[in-house]
C-alpha cells in the first residue's frame, strides 16, 4: 500500500513524461570516481531532461546539514511512471554531508514527513565542481517504504552562506528487493528541483 505522502522513490504510479530526449554524449570533466558511479551517456541524458551537472575536480567543501523542504517533481525516465505530475511537491528531506576529503565525502539522509519511511546511511560519495558550484554523486544503501534498495542520488547546486541555491536532484534505483513493486523501477530515474527557494543549512540532523 502506498503512503499518502509523496516520497522521492515512491510507489510505482507521472504524466508529463514526454519521452527521453537524446543528444550527443558529453565528456564531462568530473572525477573518474564519479564516472564510475554514472557514465557520461546517462549524465548527458539527465542534463537533456533538466538536471544540472557542475563540472570540475576542485569542488567546494559542502560539509553540513541541509533541509530540502521545497523539492518539486520535474521528470521521469520511465514512461509507465505515473506517480508524480510535473510540479508535484515531495516529502521534505535532510541531508548530512561529513568527513569530506577533496572530492570524497560521506552522506546520510532521512525523510521528515509523518508516514514516510525513507532513510539511508551513505557508504561514500564523490563531488565534482569548482568555486561554489558542485554536484555530489551519492551511493546509498536505503530503506524506502520498507523496501531495502541501493540508489544513486545526484545533488547539484551553488553554496551560499544560507545553504544551497538552484538545487537540482536526481534519484535512480540500482538494486531492490521489492516483490510487490512498491518503489520505482531499477535503472529508471526521477529529476526534482528546489529552484523556488534555498535549501537551508541547519544545525540539527
Amino acid at each position: 500500500m502506498c503512503s499518502s505522502d509523496l516520497t522521492i522513490v515512491g510507489c510505482s504510479k507521472s504524466d508529463d513524461n514526454e519521452g527521453k530526449k537524446t543528444t550527443e554524449v558529453t565528456n564531462f570533466n568530473i572525477p573518474k570516481e564519479a564516472k564510475a558511479i554514472l557514465p557520461d551517456k546517462t549524465l548527458t541524458e539527465m542534463v537533456a531532461n533538466g538536471m544540472t551537472i557542475h563540472e570540475g575536480t576542485n569542488p567546494p567543501n559542502i560539509e553540513g546539514i541541509y533541509l530540502l523542504d521545497n523539492l518539486k517533481f520535474l521528470y521521469t525516465s520511465d514512461p509507465d511512471d505515473h506517480y508524480f505530475t510535473k510540479g508535484d511537491p515531495v516529502a521534505d528531506y535532510k541531508y548530512k554531508f561529513y568527513d569530506q576529503q577533496g572530492v570524497k565525502v560521506k552522506s546520510d539522509y532521512k525523510a521528515l514527513k509523518f508516514g514516510v519511511f525513507d532513510t539511508a546511511t551513505g557508504s561514500g560519495a564523490i563531488i565534482s565542481g569548482s568555486g561554489n558550484k558542485f554536484t555530489v554523486f551519492l551511493n546509498h544503501a536505503a530503506n524506502t517504504e520498507g523496501v531495502k534498495n541501493n540508489d544513486v542520488t545526484l545533488i547539484s547546486g551553488e553554496l551560499t552562506p544560507q545553504g544551497i541555491k538552484n538545487l537540482a536532484f536526481v534519484l535512480t534505483v540500482t538494486e531492490k528487493k521489492d516483490s510487490e513493486n512498491k518503489i520505482m523501477k531499477v535503472g529508471t530515474y526521477r529529476i526534482f528541483t528546489h529552484y523556488e527557494s534555498i535549501a537551508q543549512k541547519v544545525t540539527a540532523y
